[in-house]
């Protein structure tokens, strides 16, 4: 490769960071960032609510002010305040007068697109939060045939350090689905046919 064409491919990946960022609703420096949908704000992460029917009125998710493409590429300070984030919903719901439970999702599909990676909570009677690892594992056993090869789904109760979650589990740069119930580690599968992946799985 010359130097010229290294330069070229240099500044067309700047300008399409730029663009990613620029475009991006949950970038707080965008020109399209939904401000009136934080709830609250950390050193590194926020709360935001959806910006569309979700599965309940209190649907949320956590994410990060700078803008990453999943879980596996956070730096280790920006990972603890996420699951400070969840400990936080978990204890909240869990003191309700409802006494709800929760399950956290992360759809980290299209990585070469850059977008921005964000856990999705919703809260839930108790009754369904304890079926939901029974739900969410035969779900995606008998979906991964569509979109994956490799057939194995990943347990993030198998990860010698449980509070990194997915990460370490699954290679950065691959597209997965990981799911957790509450404060307890739950299930991943890296994806590797996206096109066939759908995009509202778990909704």
């Amino acid at each position: 490769m010359t130097q010229i064409m290294f330069i070229y491919i240099l500044i067309r990946q700047h300008k399409f960071v730029e663009r990613t960022l620029d475009s991006c609703s949950k970038c707080i420096e965008s020109r399209l960032f939904e401000k009136h949908a934080v709830v609250a704000t950390g050193k590194k992460t926020y709360l935001s609510v959806i910006n569309w029917d979700g599965l309940s009125p209190e649907h949320c998710y956590i994410t990060t002010m700078e803008h990453y493409s999943s879980c596996l590429v956070l730096d280790e300070d920006v990972w603890e305040e996420i699951q400070f984030w969840m400990k936080s919903l978990v204890n909240m719901w869990r003191e309700d007068e409802e006494d709800q439970d929760c399950v956290f999702f992360e759809n980290a599909r299209d990585i070469h697109e850059q977008k921005h990676m964000s856990i999705e909570c919703v809260p839930l009677p108790r009754e369904i939060g304890d079926l939901s690892p029974i739900y969410f594992k035969k779900a995606i056993m008998e979906s991964e045939k569509e979109w994956s090869v490799n057939k194995k789904l990943i347990d993030l109760s198998k990860n010698p350090r449980q509070s990194q979650g997915v990460r370490g589990l699954v290679p950065k740069g691959f597209p997965y689905f990981a799911v957790y119930f509450g404060l307890q580690p739950g299930y991943a599968h890296v994806i590797e046919k996206e096109k066939n992946f759908p995009a509202n799985f778990a909704q």
